[in-house]
């Protein structure tokens, strides 16, 4: 029984990713600044969130989907953001997660992508 219950989740397919985000409200570039990693000291880093939009547009339930490169505190970084943002929610019946890009170029300075 155990045996056929693994060998089934192994061949289940695997998750699609949520679409990423469409913003309605971007956080500052100062804001930005501020949430960059002091550990990554110069160095360029990405995160994605993944996130359930609210109908308000306030992404709720984030958790850090990956991080680039790994251990310089960029996921973090991204999580300190996810207050200053505001989303545009999923249409129709479509899922209410989303995938929320930020990504900074080693200067301190936030982008979207």
């Amino acid at each position: 029984m155990l045996l056929s219950l693994l060998m089934l989740s192994a061949t289940a397919a695997p998750e699609e990713p949520p679409p990423m985000a469409r913003f309605r409200q971007l956080p500052s570039a100062f804001d930005g600044a501020l949430a960059f990693p002091e550990q990554a000291s110069g160095k360029r880093g990405e995160a994605l969130l993944r996130c359930r939009v609210r109908s308000d547009g306030v992404p709720i339930t984030c958790t850090v989907y990956s991080e680039t490169p790994e251990g310089l505190g960029f996921g973090k970084a991204a999580m300190k953001l996810r207050s200053k943002i505001r989303l545009h929610p999923p249409a129709g019946d479509a899922s209410p997660w989303v995938l929320v890009p930020f990504r900074w170029d080693g200067t301190r300075t936030f982008h979207i992508y």
